[in-house]
């Protein structure tokens, strides 16, 4: 058993607080070792070696061993054969080369196809903004129609409500005033239908001949109670906003 699986059992039996090393992460392959000595040692002879080819065959005997003769090679008399033509261009110019690898492109000339008219840079790019002269400011008279307007405004507004108070205040109600108000809608009350409630109304009151619109209502009604005078003229329809009528006094 390793030293180290003793010492972890020992720990164990006597339950030490003491945790064991983590087992580590890194393995290397089976036989590392084996030939680690001979390759040391090659590179003590290679550095040790007087001749590049010796120090070659000790780090690398696969490279020593091939040939060092070049893989490509030319046939026989194969520069002798060259046309004669290729020591001229040697020493033509390029322009003289030009004319004869491509006349076209050797006779076009090297000047630039874009120019500018003369006197171009002489002139300002861009245009030169003037200063404009402001306007004059003119002021505006005040309107004295606009005050005059809302002064006329407020006029007919406090006239239109001063004349909508008296009107309310003119109107009868039945409360207030209950015999005007009787007074004003027994106009619109048929001469019959009074008759008729008077003599409902009281039974030991004489009976009362037909009248005509001129008789006085106030001596109809003399011994008519206001209760009984809002129950009857709650049964005829009035119309109570007519402002037109002329109360009786």
């Amino acid at each position: 058993m390793p030293q180290s699986a003793i010492i972890l059992q020992e720990l164990q039996e006597l339950n030490s607080s003491l945790t064991p090393h983590a087992p580590v992460g890194y393995q290397v392959p089976e036989s590392y070792f084996e030939g680690l000595a001979t390759q040391i040692l090659q590179r003590i002879r290679a550095m040790e070696a007087a001749t590049p080819d010796e120090e070659l065959a000790h780090l690398s005997p696969l490279l020593a061993g091939i040939s060092r003769q070049s893989p490509y090679t030319v046939p026989a008399d194969y520069f002798t054969s060259l046309d004669p033509s290729i020591a001229f261009y040697e020493d033509m110019s390029a322009q003289k080369e030009l004319e004869q690898v491509s006349p076209l492109l050797g006779g076009l000339g090297k000047q630039h196809p874009f120019t500018v008219p003369e006197g171009y840079f002489e002139k300002p790019l861009l245009p030169v903004i003037e200063e404009q002269k402001e306007a004059p400011v003119v002021r505006m008279a005040p309107r004295k129609w606009f005050k005059y307007a809302i002064a006329a405004s407020i006029t007919a507004i406090v006239a239109l409500g001063t004349v909508l108070l008296l009107n309310q205040q003119s109107t009868p109600g039945v409360n207030k005033q209950p015999y005007a108000w009787v007074e004003k809608n027994m106009k619109k009350v048929s001469t019959e239908d009074i008759s008729k409630f008077v003599d409902l109304a009281d039974d030991a009151t004489p009976d009362i001949a037909k009248t005509s619109t001129q008789t006085d209502i106030k001596n109809l009604l003399k011994n008519v109670s206001d209760k009984e005078i809002q129950d009857f003229l709650k049964d005829v329809p009035a119309d109570e906003t007519d402002e037109d009528d002329i109360f009786l006094n």
